[in-house]
């Protein structure tokens, strides 16, 4: 509740983009929920509030250290988000993600499913869990493989009031029910160069999958599937995503917004790291 009023004076005061203040805000809830062990997922890029990795790793490196101080366990993990992660945007479709991945249904060369290894394994070693990468990294494959995980996931759901049979694969669609699908089709052939990912965000929310402002309301089934990745070649009339639309009234901002997003050119642009440094408490 105190975070809430500091961060609408930071708001009045031009000090949203403080790095300490950031830095106190993420560690202060954290710390407050009584967490011994925190692994911190740091977003750096276009889509991330941290837009350069410089100031993503200066952050990084501060809440590692605020937690080092204060007697806690924390590693962050400084991450790229100049693409979505995930194929999704939206609340439901997410969700609908992470089941599929919980589920065995994403392969493991997919970004989302690396970076939750990564995630995982950083979790593991921290609570003593696991000796070394390799043993968490395998104990974490096997939790998806036997269902574990997913068993995990469908307790922490009971235990918040949530039906938990909705988190399963043969379930979850019927929170994604919408009254129409519409695709957005590339308008000429190339390479997808980049992505406003920022601009992929104000696409769904648009479509009622985030909020302009603090009283508005959010569908939770609406938002946008993406069918193309940086790297990818596309074709004239190649889907670049499916837009879940329930009400129609800003469609075609939307489809505006993704087709501004997506960045088409001729030559195959440079890759960049999933993941750019990790920084652990003996680092700070």
């Amino acid at each position: 509740p105190a975070d809430k009023l500091i961060y609408a004076l930071r708001d009045v005061t031009g000090t949203v983009r403080s790095i300490p203040l950031i830095a106190s805000s993420i560690m202060s809830k954290k710390l407050a929920a009584g967490s011994d062990a925190i692994v911190l997922d740091v977003k750096a890029g276009n889509g991330a509030f941290m837009r350069t990795t410089e100031e993503a790793i200066d952050l990084a490196r501060l809440m590692v250290a605020l937690g080092k101080h204060l007697k806690r366990s924390v590693t962050a993990v400084v991450t790229d988000m100049n693409e979505p992660l995930g194929m999704a945007i939206g609340n439901a479709l997410e969700v609908r993600e992470a089941i599929e991945l919980l589920s065995n249904r994403i392969a493991p060369e997919d970004p989302l499913y690396r970076l939750c290894l990564t995630l995982g394994a950083e979790m593991l070693m921290l609570s003593g869990l696991a000796e070394n990468k390799n043993e968490a990294t395998v104990r974490l494959q096997e939790a998806i493989v036997n269902g574990a995980g997913l068993a995990k996931f469908k307790a922490m759901v009971k235990a918040m009031g949530g039906d938990e049979r909705y988190c399963a694969p043969d379930r979850i669609d019927e929170l994604c029910k919408v009254q129409k699908k519409v695709p957005v089709y590339a308008r000429r052939a190339g390479i997808v160069q980049a992505m406003d990912t920022e601009e992929l965000g104000k696409a769904a929310q648009v479509l009622g999958a985030g909020r302009e402002k603090k009283e508005d309301p959010i569908d939770p089934s609406v938002g946008i599937v993406m069918n193309v990745r940086i790297g990818d070649s596309v074709s004239k009339d190649t889907p670049l995503c499916t837009l879940y639309i329930n009400d129609d009234t800003n469609e075609h901002d939307s489809i505006k917004r993704v087709i501004n997003a997506v960045k088409l050119g001729a030559s195959r642009p440079e890759e960049k790291p999933l993941i750019y440094t990790i920084i652990r408490g003996e680092d700070v």
